[in-house]
C-alpha cells in the first residue's frame, strides 16, 4: 500500500515482479502488512514477492521520469526484458525463433523512436534479424 501525503511520486509496479515507489517532492509511506517506510525526495522503496521486507535506495531522476519524455531508458538491461518494455511500449507481440547464446546486457536512450528504428539499432549490438508484421515482430537471434 502507498499513502501520498502532499508529493510527487512515481510507482512502477509489473505483475510478477518488483514494485518500485520513487519519491520526488513531499512524502510517501510505503507498506506491506508486516512494515512501513516513510520515503524522503530522493528515495525510493522497493518490494519484490519472497523479499525480506521493503529495501530503501536512491534512485536516478533521469531514469525513473523518461517514460514521461517518450523516452526508453535501458541501463545494463538484459535483453529479454527489453523486448517486454518494447512489447508493452508499442503494443506488440514479440516472438522468439531462437534465444541467444550468451547474456547480452543492453544500455542507451531511445527518444521518441520508431519499433523499426530502435530493432534496428539493437539488432547491430545484439545480433538478430527482426520482421514487423502489422502487430507481430519475430526476432532470429544469429
Amino acid at each position: 500500500m502507498t499513502t501520498a501525503l502532499g508529493t510527487a511520486f512515481n510507482i512502477k509496479a509489473i505483475e510478477g515482479k518488483e514494485l518500485k515507489v520513487s519519491l520526488l517532492e513531499g512524502k510517501v509511506k510505503v507498506a506491506t502488512p508486516e512494515e512501513e517506510e516513510f520515503l524522503l525526495p530522493g528515495k525510493a522503496a522497493s518490494y519484490s514477492d519472497g523479499d525480506n521486507g521493503i529495501k530503501v535506495s536512491d534512485f536516478d531522476e533521469e531514469e525513473v521520469l523518461a517514460w514521461t519524455k517518450k523516452i526508453i531508458y535501458l541501463k545494463d538491461t538484459d535483453i529479454k526484458e527489453v523486448f517486454d518494455i518494447l512489447e508493452k511500449w508499442y503494443g506488440v507481440d514479440i516472438t522468439f525463433a531462437n534465444r541467444p547464446k550468451k547474456d547480452i546486457k543492453v544500455t542507451g536512450k531511445y527518444q521518441d523512436q520508431t519499433l523499426k528504428n530502435l530493432l534496428s539499432g539493437l539488432s547491430y549490438s545484439a545480433g538478430f534479424n527482426y520482421e514487423i508484421n502489422a502487430k507481430q515482430v519475430k526476432i532470429t537471434f544469429k
